[in-house]
């Protein structure tokens, strides 16, 4: 690395002499000019490549990496920007299985809210509210997507257990996995995942950052 940095500068300093010489501030060798003034000459516009060299920035041709992953991020300036999910809608065939496979599978909890008396399974401070498909019948105010169907969602949790710990829970639970350990890429970075599929065959993935 010394003799690397070493040639470096020495090319830079050639570089400093052409550029010196083609604006007339320091003599080619055999002209007039002393030593002194050269020396002066040189060390000025070395200051003046510095300076231009550290406020000057090509323009980006891509967006910056993030440093927890090797995804490629891109942010948009717009009037406000959402801080996280709130909670989300999962269309199910059957509310009380459906319910009682999260809560045993994993350790959500269940809870009753509104006046139509909806299902809601809760963990941090995130929920999921159980649609039965047909919902609108008993409750018109409860509407959907455009596409009302269980069974079509893609859907990522994140524990703090090990993944030699989700594997043998999952298992425990008499759940299939259907990949896993397998390396994937989070909002946060890399993590480590196990897949299964809830009983609508939602698939459903477990990660451990």
């Amino acid at each position: 690395m010394d003799r690397l940095a070493a040639f470096t500068a020495a090319r830079r300093d050639e570089m400093m002499r052409d550029r010196a010489r083609n604006r007339g501030q320091i003599g080619a060798a055999g002209e007039a000019g002393n030593v002194v003034d050269q020396a002066f000459g040189l060390l000025w516009y070395r200051m003046i490549f510095e300076h231009e060299r550290s406020t000057s920035r090509p323009p980006m041709t891509s967006p910056p990496r993030s440093q927890n992953s090797s995804a490629m991020i891109r942010r948009v300036e717009v009037g406000f920007a959402v801080e996280r999910f709130d909670h989300i809608v999962l269309n199910c065939n059957d509310v009380e299985a459906t319910a009682a496979w999260y809560e045993r599978v994993l350790g959500m909890t269940r809870e009753t809210f509104g006046p139509s008396n909806r299902t809601a399974l809760s963990f941090g401070n995130q929920k999921i509210n159980l649609r039965p498909i047909g919902a609108l019948a008993d409750d018109p105010e409860w509407v959907t997507g455009t596409v009302e169907a269980a069974g079509s969602e893609d859907l990522c949790f994140i524990t703090r257990a090990t993944p030699d710990e989700v594997r043998a829970h999952l298992a425990g639970c008499g759940v299939e996995i259907t990949a896993g350990p397998v390396t994937k890429t989070g909002a946060m970075g890399a993590m480590t995942s196990h897949y299964c599929r809830d009983l609508d065959g939602n698939l459903v993935e477990v990660a451990v950052y």
